[in-house]
Parts: structure tokens; sequence; C-alpha cells
């Protein structure tokens, strides 16, 4: 099974009017069966959702799950080996859900593979 980020969509309370700005590019670091995803804050932004998926296209992408707004990392595990996984990070707020990041990739890899 496959296993993603943890959840949280608080906002604190605040309001916002402004949907917030696309995170730009992740950078993904692989590792054994997984891929971890970390992404420069947006400005208003109070929490970010991550998808990845095998074909570079993001409406065909799986949800990892969301991370509040002062953790910009996530790590997918349960992953394929030596395939590759586009990723994708869109930021939120209470007004609303960014356009995706520009797209990023890995491959995850057993530990002997980066040693």
């Amino acid at each position: 099974m496959m296993q993603g980020c943890g959840d949280s969509d608080s906002d604190g309370g605040n309001h916002h009017t402004t949907i917030p700005s696309a995170p730009g590019a992740p950078t993904v670091t692989p590792g054994d069966t997984q891929l971890t995803v970390t992404w420069d804050a947006v400005t208003d932004a109070t929490s970010y959702e991550v998808y990845y998926s095998t074909t570079n296209d993001i409406s065909t992408a799986t949800l990892a799950g969301d991370s509040n707004s002062t953790d910009t990392t996530c790590t997918i595990t349960g992953l394929s080996n030596d395939q590759t996984y586009y990723v994708w990070v869109k930021a939120k707020n209470s007004a609303g859900t960014s356009d995706a990041s520009s797209v990023a990739s890995g491959v995850p890899a057993p530990a002997a593979a980066w040693s």
C-alpha cells in the first residue's frame, strides 16, 4: 500500500481572499521504495497537496497527502524501485487551491544503488 504525507487542512482560522501561487518545481530525492519531495514555501499557503504518477500527466496522478504550511517536505513510500515517478505540488488556503507546480521526477532504488 502506498503511503503519503500526514493530513492537515487547518488554516488556523485565517480566511484568505486570494488563491496562493503555484509552488516552484519540487526537488525529488530517491530512496529505497520511496521518494522524498521538498519544495519552497508559498506566500499565503496554509497547506499543500503532493501528487505523483508513473506517467507525466497530472490528470492521472494520485494524491500523496497534505502537509501543513511549516512542512515543505513529503516522503511518498510504498513505491516500486526502478520505476520513474513524476511529482507535482499544489498550494492551498481557504480561498482555494493553486495550479500545479512544474513537474519533477525521481526513480526509487535499493540503498545499495546509492552507496
